[in-house]
Formats: C-alpha cells, sequence, structure tokens
C-alpha cells in the first residue's frame, strides 16, 4: 500500500519498510519506520552502504519497496551531490526546464526562475553556464532549480560534501533562510555529524540497514558548534551509528 500524506502535520511516514535488491545492485533496508512532520528540518545520518540513499530513492519513488507501508506527498524532490546541470543550458535555461511541463506562460516560467535565483542570491549569474560557476554557485542552481517547482518535500542529498568551508557556511545559511521563510519540510542525508547538528531538528541514525536511533536536536537558530551542549548531541549521534 502507498497513499499520498493524507495527514495535517505528518508528511511522511513509513510503517515496517523493507527493501531486499538482488545482490550489488542497491543497499537493503530491513524493517524501517518512522515519520516526518510537515516543515521539519530532519537528518539521515551514517556511514556509506547504511542504507540512507535508499529510503530517500524510495521517498521520491525511484524505487519500490519489498514490503511494508509507505504514506509520502506527491511533490517531492531532490538535489544530488553530483553536479547535475545541463552544460550546454544557461542558469537561467536550466532552473525554466523543470518548469517545462507546468502548465503557465513562458513569461511565468522566467519569473518564477529569476525569483529563485534572487531567493539564492545568484540571478546576476542567470546567462552564465554550467562550466563558469564554482561549486558554490552551482550547488546555488541546483537548489534554485528545485525550489522553482514549489515543493512540499526538499531532500538533500550529501549537499555540502564537495566544498570549501567558508561556502559551505554562506550555503548552510542560505537553507536554513529557505526552510524558514517557505514553509518547505526539508530532509537532509549526511555522514557528516556536525553538519547534521547544525542544521536539523531531528537526527535517523541509520547502522545495518535500521534505524538505530531517533535523536531530538532541540537548539535554537543560529547554532554554536562550541557549545557544551552541541558537543554533547554529536556524541549521542556518534554512539548511535
Amino acid at each position: 500500500m502507498q497513499n499520498d500524506s493524507n495527514s495535517n502535520n505528518m508528511i511522511i511516514e513509513f510503517k515496517n519498510v523493507s527493501k531486499v535488491f538482488q545482490e550489488g545492485a542497491g543497499d537493503n533496508l530491513v524493517d524501517v519506520s518512522f515519520s516526518i512532520e510537515r516543515g521539519e528540518f530532519v537528518s539521515f545520518v551514517g556511514a556509506s552502504g547504511s542504507g540512507k540513499t535508499t529510503v530517500m530513492e524510495l521517498i521520491v519513488g525511484a524505487t519500490e519497496k519489498t514490503k511494508g507501508e509507505i504514506i509520502r506527498p506527491k511533490n517531492t524532490i531532490m538535489v544530488f551531490q553530483k553536479d547535475s546541470l545541463l552544460p550546454w543550458l544557461s542558469v537561467l535555461e536550466n532552473v525554466i526546464l523543470v518548469l517545462l511541463n507546468e502548465k503557465i506562460s513562458e513569461a511565468e516560467k522566467i519569473k518564477i526562475a529569476h525569483e529563485k535565483l534572487a531567493l539564492l542570491q545568484i540571478e546576476k549569474l542567470a546567462d552564465k553556464y554550467p562550466h563558469e560557476l564554482s561549486g558554490g554557485q552551482t550547488q546555488r542552481v541546483s537548489i534554485a532549480r528545485a525550489l522553482a517547482v514549489d515543493p512540499e518535500v526538499l531532500i538533500l542529498d550529501e549537499p555540502f560534501s564537495a566544498l570549501d568551508e567558508k561556502t559551505k557556511e554562506e550555503l548552510h545559511k542560505d537553507i536554513l533562510k529557505t526552510w524558514k521563510e517557505h514553509d518547505l519540510t526539508i530532509i537532509m542525508i549526511s555522514h557528516q555529524i556536525e553538519e547534521v547538528v547544525l542544521l536539523s531538528q531531528r537526527a535517523f541514525a541509520m547502522s545495518a540497514k535500521k534505524i538505530s536511533a531517533e535523536i531530538e536536536i532541540p537548539f535554537a537558530y543560529p547554532r554554536n558548534a562550541e557549545d557544551e551542549m552541541f558537543m554533547k548531541k554529536i556524541v549521542e549521534i556518534r554512539r548511535a551509528l
């Protein structure tokens, strides 16, 4: 059974979900259950092969469960770690690309694309091409493109791992600002525990194809990585992995 989200607050729910791949085809999941409320910022953290990506593929419908029940919204979009911009299109054209099937005028598509680029502070790059962008600019364009379809859920797959520290810090601020101002539900995949504590309200620690712990991160924003409670939360998550 697989449904659209039908609760005022709960937007995603997994009930005893398992996924078994043919050998070498993906990371299996075993009896995974969790729920995410509308407007939350949650993260899935764990080592490579722990099943994080499989959970995200199930949420977006890129793969099918073997058993269990999944409740999810239709309008979910994923931003990947690797550059997914088309090199022969300009920045503006890359953003417009996701709107091709929308029943709106060309002028409206261009307007939306410019608005999302402005939101990520990169409207001045509209006429540039992907090879002219830095790593941070490329990720901003990818996020702007994802936001153009007005998703209910934005999934970030290791979005900051290839960036330098200064760019990463700037993007953290942009993501939090976008989340707070646009009533988004954000799910982040990461193996960086400090990043998870810095950004998330809750973390699901994954180990051995299962969720090993659900950890609340109840700190106000902005967060201080040198705070004692921040450090204790890092230790708590590390122990759960």
